[in-house]
This record gives C-alpha cells, structure tokens and sequence, in this order.
C-alpha cells in the first residue's frame, strides 16, 4: 500500500493534466470529427461527402477552415474541458476508493471509468449537441450543403433550440450517448491501467517514456473503440433510413421530400419539422 501512495498524484494534477490532453486532442481531431459527421448526416441521395481525403477538400474548399472544418469547436471547447476535469477528478476517486476497500484493480478500472463518464456526461451531452447541430450546418447560409440548421453562434444556436425544442433537447439521445459511451470510457481505462503495468515491468521502472506512453494510451482507446466504432456508426444510419412514423407529406412534391429529409433524417440530436396531412378536396 505505500507504494501505491507514493504515485497517487494530487487530484487536482490530474485533471488538470487530463482536462488539458483531452481538450488538446479534442481540438487537433475537430476538422477530423466534421468529416465524419458530415459523412454519418449527409441527407443527399447520391452522398456529397464519400471518402475522407475527398470531403476534407470539398469541406475546406466550398466553406474554409474556422467555418467549415473547424465550425461547432466553440461548444466542443466549452465541453470537452470541464467534461475531461470532471471525468479524471471521478475517475481517479473512485479507482483509490475502490482499491482501498479492497475492489480488485481491473474492476476498480473498469468501474471507475464507467463512473467518470456518467458523471461527465452531464456536461459533454449538451456541447455534443450543439457541436453536431453546427458541424452539420457549416457557415451561417451554408449554400453548399444543406443540413435544416442556420443558426449564427453557439449562443444563437443555445438559445434557439431552448425556445423553440425545450431545455430537454440539450440533451437528445443522452440514452444513446451513454449507452456508446460508458462501456468504451470503462474499457478504455481497465486497458490502459494494465498495459500502463506490463510497460512498466518492461522497462523496469515507473517512468516509461514518452514512447511507450503513446503506445499503451493509442492501442488502449482502439481495443476499446471497436464496440463503440458498431455504435456510434449504427446509430445515424439507422436515423436517415427511417422516415418519422408521425410526420406526413403534404404532396409527393421532391422539393419538399428533400427538405424533410434535410430536417429529420441527419442526425439524431434534431427534432423533425412538423407536416401535416394534405386537406381532403
């Protein structure tokens, strides 16, 4: 046990180290995570968006890099880094407090990851959404691609959806979200903490390098990301294949068809626009 006082940093070390990487690598994979998020909501039949290398140029080409490849990172910001303190400051009480009492340490990972990500969740949820909403949108007037959304800032876009949706849409698919994300935050963590000991028996001490640091952190989120990857893809497929059992069109008008499908079968944080049944003659 003394031993494993004496690496048991003080809490508000490590989440400051972890809200700090996590928002660095956050912010270095955004225009990444706009590709991707373009490609998952794309509602064009045939798709705009096909492989990545050929996206990120149309991307950057038709609406530039801070309102292209880069929209939405002010919520992205505003969530991932008190989202990453809140998550390391559970994570690493809950794993002492579970080994303490005498939990196995891979369970105590495991728990404490699953934990960590509950509790952040609260945070991360709402930015998600409103990264996602903006991702899609692009530029304000976006004559490039069109998503439903046009809003002007994230402040707009905050606002705009508590008038118009309700507070609960700040947090749509939240049932989703955790269902993706509170199994990979465990897996990922029970992985890293055990790879984070073999390094060290391999290197015969406790500082690894930088090195075998990277390794056991990259191959720890990719075991982990396998069942999330099945998830996180299912999930917005599933959405744009499925037309809202309680909206009808009006017409058969392909105008109109391609609107409702802009509006309600992107993603799953939108609500769809309310049709209504054409009038008997």
């Amino acid at each position: 046990m003394e031993e494993e006082e004496e690496v048991r940093h003080p809490y508000l070390h490590c989440m400051l180290a972890g809200g700090i990487g996590g928002t660095s690598g956050d912010l270095l994979m955004h225009s990444i995570d706009t590709v991707k998020t373009r490609q998952q909501g794309d509602p064009h039949v045939p798709p705009k968006y096909t492989s990545l290398s050929s996206s990120y140029r149309k991307i950057f080409r038709q609406e530039g890099f801070r309102r292209g490849l880069y929209s939405g990172v002010t919520p992205a910001f505003l969530g991932s880094f008190p989202g990453t303190l809140i998550f390391f400051g559970c994570y690493e009480w809950s794993k002492r407090h579970l080994i303490d009492i005498g939990v196995h340490n891979s369970l105590a990972y495991l728990a404490s990851g699953f934990v960590a990500d509950l509790a952040a969740s609260v945070v991360y949820v709402p930015s998600e959404v409103l990264k996602t909403r903006l991702q899609l949108q692009g530029r304000f007037n976006n004559p490039h691609f069109n998503s439903g959304y046009n809003y002007r800032s994230t402040l707009h876009a905050t606002r705009t959806i508590i008038k118009e949706e309700g507070f609960a849409a700040l947090f749509y698919g939240y049932r989703a979200t955790l269902f993706r994300d509170l199994p990979f935050s465990a897996l990922q963590f029970a992985f890293y903490e055990q790879e984070q000991q073999w390094a060290k028996q391999y290197a015969g001490q406790k500082d690894i390098g930088l090195g075998l640091e990277i390794l056991t952190a990259t191959t720890a989120g990719g075991l982990a990301g396998v069942p999330e990857y099945k998830l996180s893809s299912t999930r917005p497929m599933m959405s744009q294949r499925q037309m809202p059992p309680n909206r009808v069109l009006q017409n058969d008008n392909p105008s109109e068809l391609n609107e409702l499908a802009s509006q309600s079968a992107t993603y799953p944080h939108l609500r769809p626009l309310q049709r209504y049944p054409k009038p008997d003659p």
